[in-house]
């Protein structure tokens, strides 16, 4: 047993739920590597973990993401991350993938944001 985790967009405040975390199987022995569920893909009702459909939500989370603060947290901490009236909205994997469109991103404007919006105050 376990709390799920999630992948947090801190600017934007929306998550994709990556399920939980583990380290040991069923019957306790451990497992060569730590593993997560992944991201649950509604239409077939099960969960993707190392292949295309978690290949291409995670991209498309990202990509959607681009220049923005985004934590790995568990369950919880996107209530700590909400502020007033802004609640972290959940995605789910196979809509992020279905709205990921082609952008053209500007890494020289996207650094002049960056540094606009993480400037110290003087």
């Amino acid at each position: 047993m376990g709390i799920g985790y999630e992948l947090v967009c801190v600017d934007c405040k929306r998550s994709l739920e990556m399920g939980k975390i583990y380290w040991r199987d069923e019957s306790g022995t451990p497992l060569e590597s730590t593993t997560l569920d992944g991201v649950f893909d509604r239409v077939n009702m099960r969960w993707h973990k190392r292949d295309d459909f978690f290949g291409r939500a995670i991209e498309a989370f990202l990509i959607q993401h681009r220049n923005h603060e985004i934590r790995f947290v568990p369950e919880g901490v996107d209530e700590l991350i909400a502020t007033g009236n802004e609640i972290v909205e959940p995605l789910e994997a196979d809509e992020i993938i279905a709205a990921q469109k082609n952008v053209f991103p500007d890494p020289a404007q996207e650094l002049k944001e960056w540094e606009r919006n993480h400037r110290e105050p003087k």
